[in-house]
């Protein structure tokens, strides 16, 4: 009867032990970068992506190329830390974004970047606007 008892109460404890590992939080977040646009036209083929640690005890702690589905990028388990966040865009609108941030689970991890309208050259259309030129004030006459 002692021994059955005993070996309940081992189960029982081996048991709640498992559970309890199961509702620790995780280490990791995902986070979720938008390139929005106002005009739709701007289509993002490959963004550079570089998270860099504040204390610089990571330097490029994720970097890589992602393909954007939507102008939407998600990015699976990063640490939580602040971070300088760089995104380069890549292809015909090429833009980029700085910033500093906590990336954890208290924050919300959606970073949301406005792309500019951009349009190709086209050879004899471009404008190039008027500015007056003062010659006088180049560097190479100052002494």
């Amino acid at each position: 009867m002692r021994a059955v008892i005993v070996l309940l109460v081992l189960c029982f404890l081996c048991g709640s032990s498992v559970h309890a590992q199961r509702k620790r939080p995780t280490d990791s977040v995902d986070v979720t970068i938008r390139l929005s646009n106002a005009a739709r036209s701007v289509v993002t083929d490959s963004v550079l992506v570089i998270f860099d640690r504040y204390d610089h005890s990571g330097a490029g702690t994720i970097k890589g190329i992602y393909y954007p589905v939507n102008n939407e990028i998600v990015i699976a388990k990063v640490p939580p830390a602040r971070y300088y966040i760089e995104v380069y865009c890549l292809g015909a609108g090429r833009e980029n974004f700085n910033e500093l941030t906590y990336v954890n689970r208290r924050h919300s991890n959606v970073f949301t970047y406005r792309i500019q309208k951009s349009s190709t050259f086209t050879p004899g259309l471009a404008v190039i606007p008027v500015e007056p030129i003062n010659l006088s004030k180049l560097e190479i006459l100052k002494q």
